[in-house]
């Protein structure tokens, strides 16, 4: 179908004096009807379709001897079905997210290779929709597809050769979903010096998107980064605050996450003696201990309100030993770790007798 075809009425003899032709059409068991449209030698189909097979036969008119020629054979024209197309979707069994690279092809049956396409996109099913000019490949590919791209996409193939166009393509339907995020904190409680992370996690095949970090509303974004988990460390107070977060590619971006509230407390110190009453030659331990994870966290023993600490250590506990009345005084701990110090403990008064 599409093909133009030609039939021509030859008649034997040598003689070249005929005027006219008449055309007939019907089948093969009776002459059928005039084609009244046609009366040259040959007839043409520019754009040949199915309602034009059947049976074709011919009689040439002269105004002079011979006067008309005897009726020609029947001449069967069959007219096949054109080629199936068919669009196929190169991730058809798994979700579209907005951002991903979607490809349609435009396969046609009967292995002939010579094809050139014409590609249709509506927004639904009702109709042919509209041309896509731009494109004429076997394949039509989104880099980065849009919820704009969403609707029905349908195919034709043409050739300039026989056969000259195959059958348009049922519709297939491009359905494409938002990308929506997700944040986590890797702890609940979070105390100064601390190390946080953020994990953003985003719909879909992430490759090749940038990842973003607000804090306290978004007009910019804290932190930008091409993996999806953001470190703060060491955290203190002034990082307290709300924290969304979003990826994006291209110009394209998922939905903002849910909000996370991070809070930063000061790490409490409370300091404790090993014993009430003590004597000149005891061992006096005092206990410092402080809110949170102090892995590789100092140390420091304060006494009677000096700038200095009197001891500082990366353990908790401190000893003297033995002790003296010259000890006695009034003690106070805290630690710290790259610049950033729990509170000061409580006084603890140490008297030696």
């Amino acid at each position: 179908m599409g093909d133009t075809v030609t039939l021509k009425c030859n008649t034997e003899g040598g003689f070249t004096g005929w005027n006219y032709y008449r055309w007939y059409k019907g089948d093969q068991t009776n002459m059928g009807n005039q084609i009244y449209s046609v009366n040259g030698q040959t007839h043409i189909f520019q754009l040949v379709a199915q309602s034009y097979k059947g049976s074709y036969r011919c009689k040439a008119y002269s105004y002079s001897s011979p006067r008309y020629s005897q009726i020609s054979s029947p001449f069967t024209l069959a007219i096949k079905e054109n080629p199936k197309t068919e669009v196929k979707l190169n991730n058809e069994e798994k979700p579209i997210y907005m951002g991903d690279t979607v490809t349609l092809k435009c396969n046609t049956e009967g292995g002939f290779t010579g094809w050139n396409y014409y590609w249709w996109y509506k927004e639904d099913q009702t109709n042919m929709g509209n041309q896509i000019n731009s494109v004429n490949g076997q394949t039509y590919t989104f880099q980065l597809v849009a919820q704009t791209d969403k609707g029905s996409y349908r195919c034709k193939a043409y050739s300039y050769s026989s056969p000259r166009y195959s059958q348009t393509s049922h519709p297939v339907t491009l359905t494409t979903h938002e990308r929506t995020a997700k944040l986590a904190l890797n702890s609940k409680q979070i105390f100064e010096g601390d190390q946080v992370i953020l994990y953003c996690q985003v719909d879909g095949n992430p490759a090749g998107w940038e990842y973003e970090l607000c804090w306290n509303g978004c007009e910019k974004p804290y932190k930008s980064n091409v993996k999806s988990t953001f470190t703060i460390s060491p955290v203190n107070v002034s990082h307290s605050g709300v924290y969304k977060c979003r990826a994006g590619k291209g110009g394209i971006y998922s939905k903002y996450s849910n909000d996370v509230q991070l809070q930063v407390s000061e790490r409490t110190a409370k300091l404790a003696l090993n014993s009430k009453q003590i004597f000149e030659g005891d061992q006096v331990i005092f206990y410092c201990q402080v809110d949170g994870d102090l892995a590789r966290w100092n140390y420091e023993l304060f006494r009677n309100g000096c700038e200095k600490p009197y001891k500082s250590d990366m353990e908790s506990n401190f000893t003297i030993s033995p002790v003296n009345v010259s000890h006695s005084g009034v003690y106070k701990c805290r630690a710290g770790k790259g610049g950033i110090y729990s509170k000061y403990s409580n006084d603890v008064q140490l008297q030696v007798s």
